[in-house]
This record gives structure tokens, C-alpha cells and sequence, in this order.
């Protein structure tokens, strides 16, 4: 909204810091897209759908996508297809995805309320971290660069919408 950093950078912030750590390359392009379903977003040029293909130095190809509601609660998972594998991470039993195949039964668990009740533990266990840090005088378990570079893949997917096309990381400075 108004204040808001974009969908880009409330949201997908996340996964555009996490792809490239588990991917081991960096992005090099960007082509994102988004609609918004609410005026509200609309009103400040921003959407609460969104998706963007990220293409890796090495020709491998990523896709985040990300909604700002899901009916039937807080969703965030990690897929990787390989050639010799598949994975993904973060499927539970309150994971808000249900089939609808007959014979699949649905998650025994509501899904989660929203990001804190879905990563309090993990926030708690970060805060922690960097509290011993400071205290110890160690350095940021987790360096300046790798925030920078998620915030330069959001501006990259922020460009890429407005702009309607695939954007090189290297045009945003």
C-alpha cells in the first residue's frame, strides 16, 4: 500500500533471498509479471499476485510466485526438480494445500494464521543468533550482501512488471 514496499519487497523479498542460497548461482534476469484483485492494491500500483522466472547464471531457470491471500491459510513452500530428483520443502500437515483427487484426503490440520505462527520459532531462534553476536562481537550470521541482493532482485522484479519485460540484474544499480 501507500507505505508498503510492493509485493516484491513485503513478500517475495523472502524467497528472492533464499533461491539463489539454495540454488549456489547467482540471478542474472528477471521476468516478472502480477495483477491486482483488490483496487486497493491497484491504487498504489501494486498487485497481491504475483510470479517472476528468475534465469541463473548458468542458464537454470527458478519461478517464486507469491498471493497475498490464500483462503485457506498461510502458504510458503520450497519445490526443486532436478534431473535426478525432486524435493520440497515445507509440506506439513498444516500446510494449506489439499488435492482434489478422491482418494487424497485433505491436511488433518487447519492451515497456519500467518507468518508468525508459521516461523515464530525461526524469528526467535535469529533474534537469538544475532543477540550473541552483538554480545560476543562476532560478525551478522548472515551478511549485509545476501540482503542487498534480495533487495536488488525485488527492484530487478519491480522493473521487470512495470516495464513489462525481462530486465538484467546489472540495469538496477
Amino acid at each position: 500500500m501507500a507505505t508498503s514496499g510492493g509485493i516484491w519487497r513485503d513478500l517475495l523479498i523472502h524467497d528472492f533471498d533464499v533461491v539463489p542460497w539454495v540454488v549456489g548461482r547467482d540471478v542474472v534476469e528477471v521476468y516478472a509479471d502480477g495483477t491486482a484483485h483488490s483496487e486497493l492494491f491497484d491504487r498504489y500500483a501494486d498487485v497481491d499476485t504475483a510470479a517472476a522466472v528468475l534465469r541463473f547464471s548458468d542458464g537454470l531457470l527458478g519461478v517464486v510466485s507469491g498471493s497475498r491471500h490464500d483462503p485457506r491459510g498461510y502458504d510458503i513452500r520450497l519445490e526443486v526438480f532436478g534431473s535426478r530428483d525432486s524435493i520440497a520443502v515445507g509440506l506439513d500437515d498444516r500446510t494449506p494445500l489439499r488435492s482434489i483427487e478422491p482418494s487424497v484426503p485433505a491436511p488433518p490440520e487447519p492451515g497456519y494464521r500467518d507468518f508468525m505462527d508459521r516461523f515464530g520459532a525461526a524469528y526467535r531462534a535469529e533474534l537469538q543468533a544475532f543477540l550473541e553476536a552483538v554480545r560476543d562481537g562476532l560478525p551478522s550470521p548472515v551478511p549485509g550482501a545476501d540482503a542487498r541482493r534480495a533487495l536488488r532482485l525485488a527492484l530487478t522484479a519491480e522493473r521487470s512488471r512495470a516495464q513489462r519485460r525481462p530486465v538484467a540484474v546489472w540495469e538496477v544499480g
